[in-house]
């Protein structure tokens, strides 16, 4: 009886799967900016303001102007701005972005706003599942170039069972599609893994404070010295 009770829990697991929550990354519908702002093929810009604005939400908020608007798709201003700094930083010449000047984009774009960050652009072919599920854990999103596609998009979620798939943003309507993993060509692949450095605090001390710089000003004028004490 024990025994069998072992095997029916087994097979209740393997029919639930294993699966990964896909990351909260913000959405663009690029056919809607391309009628709003007037460019076009503009996947790369996308998937790079996508990938800030999910960052600006998660302890780097000086990648954005505001915050994202928590809608699907996200049209508001600070992601249009955020959208056209896109533009310039992912080295998108009017009808195509590459991968190299979009990985050097990313980094200037976060060390211009004062944040050190680690970007790895893989070779072509060289994408493994264990390197993204590894990102999708950390809470990294993937940015992936299907050439074959000839499209970017962003992976923010997976599942390994009963088929291994992606979930990620396209861009176009549907926005959030999920897909199998065996429907991408391997060979055809690139990924742009982002790893910003941990942002420490400030330590808070008086010294920081408004009210200590008034109260040196005050003892300084009338002879008094302040003692710091922990």
């Amino acid at each position: 009886m024990l025994k069998k009770l072992f095997f029916t829990v087994i097979g209740l697991f393997l029919m639930v799967g294993v699966s990964f929550a896909a990351l909260d990354v913000p959405a663009i519908d690029q056919d809607i900016f391309t009628s709003m702002l007037g460019y076009k093929y503009i996947c790369g810009p996308t998937v790079a303001s996508e990938l800030m604005a999910y960052w600006a939400k998660n302890g780097y908020p000086d990648l954005m102007d505001g915050k994202p608007s928590g809608e699907v798709p996200d049209v508001s201003v600070p992601m249009q701005e955020l959208f056209l700094k896109m533009i310039k930083y992912s080295g998108y010449n009017g009808s195509y972005t590459y991968p190299d000047p979009l990985k050097a984009g990313i980094k200037k774009y976060f060390n211009d706003n004062g944040y050190d960050v680690n970007v790895t652009l893989t070779a072509k072919g060289k994408v493994y599942w264990s390197d993204i599920i590894r990102e999708l854990d950390a809470g990294r999103p993937v940015i992936i170039l299907a050439w074959n596609w000839n499209h970017y998009i962003i992976v923010t979620g997976y599942s390994l069972t009963p088929t291994k798939t992606l979930t990620l943003l396209w861009g176009h309507v549907p926005l959030l599609r999920t897909i199998a993993a065996s429907n991408f060509s391997a060979s055809s692949l690139q990924a742009i893994y982002v790893k910003p450095a941990t942002v420490v605090p400030e330590p808070i001390t008086p010294v920081n404070e408004s009210w200590y710089l008034s109260a040196k000003t005050w003892c300084d004028a009338n002879g008094w010295e302040i003692e710091i004490k922990d």
